[in-house]
């Protein structure tokens, strides 16, 4: 959460200088009085921190492709002896059982324990049921 609030001030940090400048020489010159270039300085402080709460994702490095795979679950499209597809978020990936000897069913929740180059490590997900899957489509 630091990290990304301090992405975020860094890349406020020239509108605060240039706001908090000009406050600073309304009050020096007298056009401005203290309360309200106070009062003016609170309220872009919490501008900021509600810009902060509504962008604070695009602060942070995104996990993209195969990378954000691990953890997701998807349906095995073939059955995997020990290697087969499976889709996952609407694409088909090939896909290899984590147990060289386990034999998952086509229609089968699956879960990606692991990513090795373009190949998926899945295991059987008991706790998932293939007709609760919205990425399920029938196999060629």
């Amino acid at each position: 959460m630091w990290r990304d609030l301090a992405g975020y001030g860094l890349w406020e940090a020239p509108e605060l200088l240039i706001v908090v400048g000009i406050l600073w020489l309304g009050v020096r010159r007298a056009w401005l009085p203290e309360k309200w270039a106070l009062v003016l300085f609170l309220a872009l402080v919490a501008k900021e921190l509600l810009l902060y709460r509504l962008l604070r994702r695009t602060f942070r490095p995104s996990r993209m492709g195969a990378a954000a795979l691990p953890g997701v679950t998807g349906v095995a499209e073939v059955p995997l002896a020990p290697r087969g597809q499976v889709r996952i978020q609407g694409e088909l990936w090939e896909a290899e059982a984590t147990s060289p000897e386990a034999t998952i069913p086509a229609g089968t929740a699956v879960r990606v324990v692991a990513v090795q180059g373009l190949m998926l490590h899945v295991e059987a997900e008991e706790r998932l049921s293939a007709a609760a899957d919205p990425d399920r489509r029938p196999a060629a």
